[in-house]
């Protein structure tokens, strides 16, 4: 007979994420509940993409990087992907 204080489950220890999976699961989170990660600002349904608005600006500083200009930093919390969609000051670009 084996004693109940031993025949514990085994704990189950999740993977550490780092920084950057931090942010790419919140920013989904954000576009799955209807918010562009970049301007924090509702999803337009027009269709477009950060990529194709005028608020779209390429930052270079030893890479490329796309920022809003509705919410600029210089941190990684404010870089953008081209291909999410667009929030509601979507505007198109010259």
């Amino acid at each position: 007979m084996t004693e109940p204080l031993f025949d514990l489950p085994p704990v189950v220890v999740p993977p550490k994420l780092s920084s950057t999976e931090k942010l790419t699961i919140k920013n989904r989170a954000l576009i799955a509940n209807g918010y562009n990660p970049a301007s924090r600002l509702a999803l337009a349904d027009n269709g477009e993409t950060c990529g194709t608005c005028a608020h779209h600006v390429v930052h270079l500083r030893n890479k490329v990087w796309h920022k809003c200009d509705l919410r600029f930093t210089f941190g990684p919390g404010t870089d953008l992907r081209i291909s999410w969609p667009a929030c509601v000051k979507w505007e198109p670009a010259p």
